[in-house]
């Protein structure tokens, strides 16, 4: 009884395997279909016709993004210049301030220092010529009008 099994469940087996290969030889193989799937690639390789359709297309998708990546480092050299064209200004302006800040600082001394000297100086020659190096004007003691600055020698 377990032969008579064992040979009936081997026959089913053998017709599945008969039914597969049918259908393998007389289905699947007149659709040129390779493992299941890829149809008509022979054709392909024949032909060269998807091939050269994706090598196109990547040399499309290459160019774009080159372009893409060109216009974006114009870009970035664009906001660089610009950049550095203000940091180089501000740092003029600076450089320009400091300047006048010393040019200042100077001129206050050197007035502190001629107005020491006029409080102590009673000659009225010494003060007039003292403030003419300053650029003041002074005027006569008793004189209608302003005299010009004095000439420093």
């Amino acid at each position: 009884r377990a032969a008579e099994e064992k040979g009936a469940n081997d026959a089913d087996l053998m017709a599945k395997l008969r039914a597969a290969e049918e259908k393998v030889e007389n289905e699947l193989k007149p659709m040129k279909l390779k493992c299941g799937g890829d149809v008509f690639s022979h054709l392909e390789v024949k032909d060269k016709t998807f091939g050269d359709l994706v090598a196109r297309r990547k040399l499309e998708l290459q160019r774009a993004q080159d372009a893409r990546t060109q216009a974006l480092l114009l870009k970035v050299a664009e906001r660089k210049a610009r950049d550095d064209a203000k940091e180089s200004s501000y740092q003029e302006v600076h450089k320009k301030r400091v300047e006048a800040a010393k040019d200042l600082l100077r001129y206050s001394n050197e007035a502190s220092a001629i107005f020491l000297k006029i409080k102590s100086e009673p000659n009225e020659d010494r003060i007039r010529t003292a403030m003419g190096t300053l650029g003041f004007k002074m005027p006569k003691v008793g004189g209608k009008g302003e005299e010009e600055p004095a000439e420093s020698s």
